[in-house]
């Protein structure tokens, strides 16, 4: 494992707005800390998938369309890929925060989802961690 996080800038207000008031769920408070942290990010994790693309703020609403998640993982938000053909998203199917689940991009089902993490702020320690 390279064990380094490529990091971007932090993203704009203005975009966290948008992606706050254009989405159908209510976002975890420390998703939109890391997004102001760093507008998106690429590195390794210490759980399965093995290696997360954070999208970036303004790439999130477009993405999930262009996938369809909507229609085809009903109660699912992508912010995010293992680069290899899995949607890292939350999953908001049931209520408290959402988890985090790893789902396929090619027969996206939510009965193929995979949980990563009950939580992102769980999510974000294996992140981190796989930085040392």
């Amino acid at each position: 494992m390279n064990n380094t996080i490529q990091s971007e800038l932090p993203a704009s207000e203005a975009a966290l707005r948008m992606l706050v008031d254009g989405s159908a769920f209510e976002l975890p408070t420390a998703y939109i800390e890391l997004l102001r942290r760093s507008n998106g990010c690429e590195g390794d994790l210490n759980i399965d998938p093995g290696y997360l693309v954070l999208w970036k703020v303004e790439e999130v609403h477009e993405f999930n369309r262009d996938y369809e998640v909507p229609k085809w993982a009903p109660g699912f938000m992508g912010f995010g890929s293992n680069g290899g053909g899995e949607l890292i998203a939350f999953d908001f199917r049931s209520s408290g925060d959402p988890r985090v689940s790893m789902i396929p991009m090619i027969g996206m089902e939510p009965d193929a989802a995979i949980e990563l993490a009950p939580n992102f702020e769980t999510f974000v320690t294996h992140l981190l961690s796989a930085e040392h």
